[in-house]
C-alpha cells in the first residue's frame, strides 16, 4: 500500500507534496501506508521535490528503473 500508486502510467508530474504516515482516525490500528510512492512500467514522469520525512513505514520510494523518469530531490526518512 502507499500513499501514490503510478503503474503503466505516462507524462505526470508529482512536486511539492507532504507525505506523513498514520493509523486509523481513532489512534489504534497499524501504521500505514508502507510505501509514499510505488512507481513501475512508467515513463516520462518526474516525482521531484516533496518532502517524504516518516511519510511511510518500510521504504519511501518503490521504483522498478524502468522508462525514462526522474526522481530525484526528495527528502525521505521512513520510519522503521
Amino acid at each position: 500500500n502507499s500513499h501514490v500508486y503510478f503503474d503503466n502510467v505516462q507524462n505526470v508530474t508529482l512536486t511539492g507534496n507532504t507525505f506523513k504516515w498514520g493509523v486509523n482516525d481513532d489512534g489504534n490500528g497499524t501504521r500505514s501506508p508502507d510505501y509514499d510512492v510505488y512507481l513501475a512500467n512508467s515513463t516520462a514522469v518526474v516525482i521531484q521535490s516533496n518532502v517524504m520525512f516518516e511519510g511511510a513505514v518500510k521504504k519511501s520510494i518503490v521504483y522498478d528503473g524502468r522508462g525514462e523518469n526522474i526522481v530525484k530531490d526528495n527528502l525521505t526518512h521512513h520510519k522503521a
